[in-house]
């Protein structure tokens, strides 16, 4: 019998960048390890000075063995700063934890 194909998400990746209009871009990359195709959930938060940005939520379409990506704009009251670092971003599929940007797996080096 062959094994049935499933999809596996997880978050690979979570980053954020001012969009130079006071708001901030989140962009959260989702990976399928499974051998099916599939479509999940995307969430994605901003906190910032003990403000919750979100959550929002997105539907991504994932090949297997593959990734996709959801990009979120948070606009923040007052602004955002020049600051990024001030900015905490999150990322997360169905049951799954939080991810942080410094926790995901991936970065712009890679």
């Amino acid at each position: 019998m062959q094994p049935e194909e499933t999809t596996d998400f997880s978050v690979l990746n979570v980053t954020k960048e001012a969009t130079g209009d006071g708001s901030i871009a989140v962009r959260v990359v989702v990976r399928n390890d499974g051998g099916a195709g599939g479509t999940t959930t995307t969430n994605a938060k901003v906190e910032y000075d003990g403000t919750t940005y979100g959550p929002r939520e997105a539907e991504v379409g994932v090949n297997p063995s593959s990734q996709s990506a959801a990009t979120f704009t948070f606009a923040l009251d007052g602004g955002a700063n020049d600051d990024l670092d001030a900015y905490d971003v999150y990322g997360r599929v169905p049951g799954q934890d939080w991810v942080t940007a410094a926790e995901s797996e991936w970065t712009e080096a890679n």
